[in-house]
């Protein structure tokens, strides 16, 4: 394949986070333009491992999640991750407040990382690359421990590199500043990795939740030469509401889900001449 080519994964993250999700990325891949998922680190393994026997070509990864979840690790190994229940804390501003304050432990990542990584490879799922829930992997002590462990177990590839900016950043201030830290925090991440380097531009971070039509067009229309992923959060479950940074986030998955089924989708991805894949096509 040519340098000038595009290839472009589109990935589903949470696959395994709820059966309605799970469904949705499912029907995505099946009817749609979805090609990979990012499985949500503490599932149920099991069940996912059924319901992946329908989708023996969707490629995988698994998506780590460090906030608003129980730990597959015993407490009293990451008690720097850990309320007092043992359960991780709920919001990432809390996460984020404690790494700032120096109380976070580099190795009790490490630990949580692996244990959710490991518990998939054990079941025997085949996993080609990492991120996290909620995008916290663009925290440089988060994406440190997730390298070595990429490295340790053989996983691919690590999401950590962002679009840049766009109108609607400068335009909504309340979309714009969150993104622009991420942005910063990504940077400055990539900057730190070593051998394990993500190697695809990751778009769609703007648009979690909101994918629709006009949208996709505008990423896929700003995509140049080279390896990128949408990211996209199909499902059939009914509107949902997230608060990240004191703002509200309304995620509509079904609006996600329609549009990345749509025929015309296909046509727009023709004319530009981009290539599907999955990160293990490419890395």
């Amino acid at each position: 394949m040519s340098a000038a080519a595009i290839r472009l994964i589109v990935n589903a993250d949470g696959l395994g986070a709820q059966d309605d999700i799970t469904r949705g990325i499912l029907r995505a891949h099946r009817e749609g333009i979805v090609t990979s998922a990012s499985i949500w680190g503490t599932c149920d393994v099991a069940t996912c491992k059924q319901q992946l026997t329908e989708a023996p070509e969707l490629g995988l990864g698994v998506h780590i999640v460090l906030v608003g979840a129980t730990p597959i690790s015993a407490p009293g190994e990451i008690p720097s991750l850990v309320n007092e229940a043992g359960r991780f804390f709920d919001s990432p501003a809390e996460l984020f407040t404690r790494w700032v304050r120096g109380k976070i432990h580099p190795a009790h990542i490490e630990t949580e990382v692996r244990a959710q990584t490991r518990r998939l490879l054990d079941a025997g799922v085949v996993l080609d690359h990492m991120n996290t829930y909620l995008q916290l992997g663009f925290l440089p002590a988060i994406s440190e421990a997730m390298e070595r462990v990429a490295q340790q177990l053989r996983i691919r590839t690590i999401r950590s590199a962002m679009e840049g900016p766009s109108l609607s950043w400068f335009t909504d201030a309340q979309k714009g500043v969150p993104l622009a830290v991420m942005g910063a925090l990504a940077y400055l991440s990539r900057r730190r990795l070593g051998a394990i380097r993500h190697g695809a531009q990751s778009w769609g971070l703007a648009e979690s939740g909101n994918l629709g039509r006009l949208r996709l067009l505008e990423v896929l229309g700003r995509m140049g030469p080279g390896v990128h992923e949408l990211i996209c959060h199909p499902g059939l479950a009914p509107t949902e509401t997230l608060t990240l940074s004191g703002q509200r986030r309304v995620f509509e998955r079904r609006l996600e889900l329609e549009t990345l089924c749509d025929p015309q989708v296909r046509v727009w991805l023709q004319q530009r001449q981009i290539v599907l894949c999955r990160f293990k096509d490419v890395f």
